[in-house]
């Protein structure tokens, strides 16, 4: 027996990820229409299948909601399901971001999925029978640099979401959100339109350009390096960083997407600390050692307090060897380690806790007994 065909409406139907869903659905005989401010790309879509229909409608506007849905429930029949997949992202810094910045986000993000949920929800309660759906984020269930409004506004969704599943439970109406990470859409895509000695400049809508500046495009290596990687006419991703209204400029960071290895190396490490690091090169100057991911370089000088074993030949490629933390440098992205710290360090504390050689102990007999308390416990 063949399943009555459900009548959905995808917002933000006209590419990505809501085009995607809303072909899907069609596929499966369902009735779609799908929602967008801009006629030109929901047509498109909709000439695609012949179960998809569209709209003009501006789903952070209550009213035009109500009334859009009104319209197509005459036209198609009740709502059965609601993919609320309609969002906006930007990125900028914390202290530079404006109350209309994070207000924006908040309308489409969250008042969006609200308005589209809630001109449903007597079609299903009627049918006692409705899917709601949030295309959410992973931004919803963590933060991430460089868009704490986006990623408020995807928290706020998820916590809807998880209060009106409660609410609705045993009503024949099930709530559910998707959080995915990162997926390459049209919305995140520009095109490299020229490149020179300062960065690139990458194309945005109106035939506005805005600027990746060398220090933007990686965090791992030089800007002079990475922008060897790139040609014109590359599609990058990349979010705005600054906007300079005065001198009407667009600031772009490609790295501010990107996961940042010193933030993830230096998590819980102090300065001071003693860690264990992997020897990965050896150089005439001292040893190349990876810390959780970080190339860090120990010097000759810092490899031993003592000078007749500060030899770099003495190590092999693959040694653990502990270090002592003795900087943290985010601007520069370096971690300072030093082996003679961590020995001077060491015997510092066995002199306070074994004795002194005032007394008579000589330097190793203070340091075998801390050893020797070591290896009982």
């Amino acid at each position: 027996m063949n399943q009555p065909r459900k009548h959905a409406v995808v917002t933000g139907g006209g590419s990505g990820v809501g085009e995607a869903i809303a072909l899907k659905l069609a596929d499966e005989s369902n009735l779609v229409t799908i929602l967008g401010r801009r006629k030109e790309p929901l047509k498109i879509v909709a000439n695609k299948h012949k179960n998809i229909n569209w709209k003009v409608c501006d789903i952070s506007k209550s009213e035009e909601v109500k009334n859009c849905y009104n319209g197509i429930r005459s036209a198609y029949g009740n709502i059965n399901i609601v993919i609320a997949n309609a969002g906006v992202a930007d990125s900028k810094p914390f202290h530079k971001m404006s109350v209309s910045d994070i207000t924006s986000l908040m309308e489409v993000n969250l008042i969006g999925v609200f308005n589209a949920f809630q001109s449903a929800f007597e079609d299903m309660k009627a049918d006692n029978w409705g899917r709601m759906i949030a295309i959410a984020s992973t931004a919803g269930l963590k933060g991430y640099s460089y868009v704490s409004a986006y990623s408020a506004s995807k928290h706020a969704v998820v916590g809807l979401i998880k209060s009106l599943a409660i609410e609705l439970a045993g009503k024949g109406i099930t709530v559910n959100s998707v959080c995915p990470s990162y997926i390459d859409t049209p919305m995140t895509d520009r095109t490299i339109k020229n490149i020179t000695e300062f960065g690139l400049f990458v194309g945005l809508e109106d035939d506005i350009d805005g600027m990746v500046h060398l220090s933007d495009i990686d965090w791992n290596v030089s800007g002079e390096e990475a922008i060897k990687n790139y040609k014109k006419g590359d599609v990058v991703t990349a979010g705005v960083s600054e906007i300079d209204v005065e001198k009407e400029r667009i600031s772009l960071s490609i790295k501010m997407l990107g996961k940042d290895q010193f933030v993830d190396a230096v998590d819980g490490i102090k300065r001071g600390a003693i860690i264990t690091v992997e020897v990965t090169a050896i150089e005439e100057g001292g040893i190349e050692v990876n810390c959780n991911g970080m190339k860090s370089f120990i010097r000759r000088s810092d490899l031993s307090r003592d000078r007749a074993e500060q030899r770099p030949d003495k190590f092999t490629v693959g040694d653990k060897v502990d270090a002592r933390v003795t900087s943290l440098d985010s601007k520069s992205r370096k971690i300072g380690l030093s082996i003679k710290a961590r020995e001077i360090a060491e015997e510092k504390e066995a002199v306070e806790q074994y004795g002194s050689t005032d007394s008579g102990a000589s330097l190793g007999d203070i340091l075998g007994a801390a050893l020797k308390d070591q290896d009982e416990k």
